[in-house]
């Protein structure tokens, strides 16, 4: 536990996954796995099946910190609230009927405390995990989303080695066919694992197969990604330097402009001024967003200065 640390609230009480506090935690400027595995897929190594880049997820995000709605909604999409349902009833048949003790911990990386990881199931004893998910159809598992799971399970992985991941057999990527599955007392008979497997930078996840007879040997690899502890920082690095650049932005930090320069310039020049440019001064002015401000401000005050007094 020397790399990673609980996350905690105000109190000192470690995060429950789903409550209010975890949630505001997870707005408050950081990187998790998700994010990082969007990241990725705006750099084209992996492909992101919902679209969205990684600057508009933090735009999002800022503006939400920023604006928070004054009700809190209760809905969940179907997708997410089936998840939510499911996962407890997964975790029993994959991990609590082998007595595993994995737990859904919320861990902060001591050297960054905003890179963090929420697992859906951890062992901290063995630093094993588990990465759960629900699916339409299980064929619809093809290379491009096995990828987009694994850079998330890259980085979960990071965070509990503190980027040193040791080589051989890590984690599992298991997902519930959902739509085959009318019986949940059968649920087992509709979940499918792939195995994650590293060595020496190369992660690599299996094609999917039933989890209830397939040995591990007989796991084809399907998707890869070579990571290193150093790239791994660098990209967490760059999301962390991208979101304070929007939240600069869209908080009015930037440097306020020099509307007062404008404003006496335009005084000097009179009735010379024409009248366009008077509008777009006070119109400036009086202008929310400080970043497009100022660069309106010193257009004007070039051409207010190019005025004959």
């Amino acid at each position: 536990m020397k790399h990673v640390k609980l996350a905690k609230d105000e109190e000192g009480i470690p995060l429950s996954q789903g409550s209010e506090k975890w949630l505001q935690y997870r707005s408050g400027g950081k990187i998790g796995a998700t994010s990082f595995a969007n990241l990725l897929a705006s750099k084209g190594i992996t492909k992101n099946p919902w679209g969205g880049g990684v600057l508009e997820d933090i735009i999002a995000e800022v503006y939400r910190l920023l604006n928070p709605p004054k009700y809190k909604s209760t809905y969940k999409h179907p997708a997410m609230l089936t998840g939510n349902i499911l996962e407890p009833k997964i975790k029993q048949e994959v991990i609590f009927k082998e007595g595993i003790l994995a737990l859904p911990y919320t861990l902060e990386y001591i050297d960054n405390p905003r890179i963090y990881s929420s697992y859906d199931a951890l062992d901290l004893s063995n630093k094993f995990l588990w990465e759960i998910k629900t699916t339409k159809n299980i064929t619809e598992m093809d290379e491009f989303l096995t990828k987009f799971y694994l850079g998330q399970v890259i980085h979960e992985l990071m965070v509990v080695h503190g980027g040193n991941v040791p080589n051989g057999n890590v984690a599992k990527l298991i997902i519930l066919d959902k739509r085959s599955c009318t019986n949940l007392s059968y649920i087992h008979s509709h979940l499918y694992v792939s195995h994650i497997n590293h060595k020496d930078g190369n992660f690599t996840a299996s094609s999917f197969r039933p989890h209830i007879c397939v040995p591990e040997e007989s796991e084809t690899p399907v998707a890869d990604i070579y990571m290193t502890k150093e790239m791994w920082l660098g990209y967490c690095q760059e999301y962390l330097g991208l979101y304070d650049q929007v939240m600069a932005s869209m908080n009015g930090t930037v440097e306020e402009p020099k509307s007062i320069e404008a404003i006496n310039l335009i005084k000097q020049a009179g009735s010379k001024a024409s009248k366009d440019l008077m509008f777009a001064v006070q119109s400036a002015v009086f202008m929310e967003n400080s970043e497009e401000k100022a660069i309106i401000i010193n257009l004007l005050i070039d051409k207010l200065k190019q005025v004959e007094v």
